[in-house]
């Protein structure tokens, strides 16, 4: 319970925490609401509301009434060095308990590209946050093992020499090979037009499961999902449930065929579709085949079936937000309750400030090499320290140039367009992951110095710099409610970073370790400094090294 709740409890008002910690400590804006019923001028009831409330000397330093109603509140020093002791958390609130987050989605036979990456680690974040204030979340991944791309993959390998040629490869040789044979086959579809008509008839076969060309598929789908496994478990993201198109169309199909004859979807040249508000979008093709729309709607009841949800949220890109309008109003027809309570949140798409990285599958940035280029980038930075063993610099290079990745992406308000910058994002200095776990080492260093000493607890006096970072201390548990609630971690993120800005100011204003004259509070405001940076770090997947 941080201070706000405890004086909120006490005074029966609401408050806030003030920017500005030199004007006011906390501030109430009840006399503006109460003013318009009582019909009075906000300052009188501001007041009024003053001249009723039991002020406790020992928490309480000064209140008073500012501007035309604030109530301006300063704390006692001693009150918000003991809030530091005081119990963490939350406290019990009203709230979803059942949330499904459903993220990553990538596709096998296709390479793992930075749109897999980005929801990964959005929908990593969220599934924590929510966790962290009370809910009860289940991951799920859903992938899309059948349909063109794969048509074209597996054409791509019977005309690249079959899959008896990937057998002697590694799994990196086989994803490559497959992302190799996928390119091939899409541009064939794309310039051969007798290619084009086989790749469709290869696309029939795959939804029938014609044994002509079940090998190619089980070994090339087996492949990609193993590869996805090892890129899951880099990134710190284990799933509860996994679903395939291959078991949601044949669902997916007959829900629209029964909406067909509801009047919810209608035909139009040989497809069926649905027309929801200016958007028409099909279900069903001209050939009889389920589109993805048909599948999402197909995949909805299997999840509720697993678990039974409150509230099903989608990440994903937000170049599909009108795609998922439609969807979600076609399922509400069909499936009035799974509809409402399904969500879909859109993120931004994320470019390099360099333009593209291209690979041998075609002009795409895999997921591994944005991770790759940012874990050598640090190594190279690492490289002229000799207090640090090789072993000591693959370790902090892998988890500094994650954290840069995932700091530079979770950042960004939700939707909004992300640029990462490596000279930038993987800078020790600045708003970057790389920083934030540079503080919290800084911090568990000094309470490794400190050690076991016996502590000082006279002179018990804050400076402006101690109330202030007492303060935001205080916030932690807020930011992230308010994470959870927005579906957005870039509040999260941004207080996380004023924290480590404020800690490191602190640092060069005092000097904390003293010899025999150190304080127990300036070591305690270390030690809850590190714990939250940390846990804040754990929310967003990132790993704070032992040195740097």
């Amino acid at each position: 319970m941080n201070i706000i709740q405890q004086l909120e409890e006490k005074l029966k008002i609401p408050l806030e925490f003030n920017e500005d910690t030199k004007v006011a400590h906390l501030v109430s804006k009840d006399a503006f609401v109460k003013a318009k019923k009582l019909q009075k001028s906000p300052k009188t009831v501001a007041e009024q509301i003053i001249a009723n409330l039991k002020i406790d000397k020992k928490i309480i330093e000064k209140i008073e009434v500012k501007g035309t109603g604030f109530i301006n509140i300063f704390l006692t020093d001693d009150f918000l060095i003991k809030s530091l002791a005081g119990e963490r958390g939350l406290t019990p609130q009203v709230r979803l308990k059942k949330i499904m987050v459903e993220y990553t989605d990538p596709n096998p036979f296709k390479v793992f590209h930075i749109g897999h990456l980005l929801p990964n680690l959005v929908g990593e974040g969220l599934c924590r946050v929510l966790e962290y204030v009370g809910n009860d979340v289940k991951r799920a991944n859903y992938q899309g093992d059948v349909g063109l791309h794969v048509a074209k993959a597996i054409y791509g390998i019977v005309k690249l020499g079959g899959i008896n040629l990937a057998f002697s490869m590694n799994l990196n040789e086989k994803v490559e090979f497959l992302g190799e044979a996928y390119a091939f086959g899409a541009n064939a579809y794309e310039e051969d037009e007798s290619a084009k008509l086989d790749i469709i008839e290869l696309n029939k076969k795959i939804y029938e499961e014609d044994k002509s060309i079940m090998q190619a598929y089980d070994l090339g789908r087996e492949w990609s999902l193993e590869k996805f496994e090892e890129i899951y478990k880099r990134l710190g993201t284990k799933f509860d449930y996994y679903y395939f198109e291959s078991k949601t169309a044949t669902e997916g199909k007959k829900v629209v065929e029964k909406g067909l004859e509801k009047g919810v979807f209608e035909k139009s040249e040989g497809a069926v579709v649905y027309k929801g508000g200016n958007h028409t979008r099909v279900f069903i093709n001209s050939i009889g085949l389920p589109t993805y729309e048909a599948k999402d709607l197909g995949l909805a009841p299997l999840k509720y079936k697993d678990y039974k949800y409150d509230l099903s949220v989608i990440v994903t890109g937000n170049e599909v937000n009108e795609y998922f309008d439609v969807v979600i109003s076609a399922m509400t027809k069909m499936y009035k309750e799974l509809g409402k309570k399904t969500i879909h949140i859109g993120h931004g798409m994320l470019k390099l400030k360099s333009g593209k990285m291209s690979s041998r599958t075609g002009n795409i940035i895999s997921g591994e090499g944005l991770l790759n280029m940012a874990v050598e980038n640090v190594t190279k930075i690492l490289s002229k320290r000799k207090d640090l063993n090789d072993e000591e610099k693959k370790v902090i290079a892998e988890q500094v140039g994650l954290s840069a990745v995932k700091y530079s992406i979770l950042k960004t308000t939700i939707g909004k367009n992300i640029i990462f910058d490596p000279g930038a994002d993987i800078s020790f200095e600045g708003n970057t992951g790389p920083y934030i776990q540079y503080t919290a080492v800084r911090a568990n260093s000094i309470l490794e110095k400190v050690g076991k000493k016996k502590l000082s607890e006279t002179d018990v006096k804050l400076t402006d710099t101690e109330t202030e970072l007492l303060l935001k201390l205080n916030q932690f548990e807020s930011m992230v409610l308010k994470s959870s609630e927005s579906y957005s971690l870039h509040y999260l993120c941004n207080y996380l970073y004023q924290l480590a800005v404020l800690f490191n100011s602190y640092y060069s204003q005092v000097k904390i370790d003293e010899g025999k004259n150190t304080k127990a509070y300036r070591v305690n405001i270390v030690r809850v400094v590190s714990k939250t940076i940390t846990t804040g770090l754990e929310l967003l997947g990132i790993k704070v090294p032992s040195k740097m």
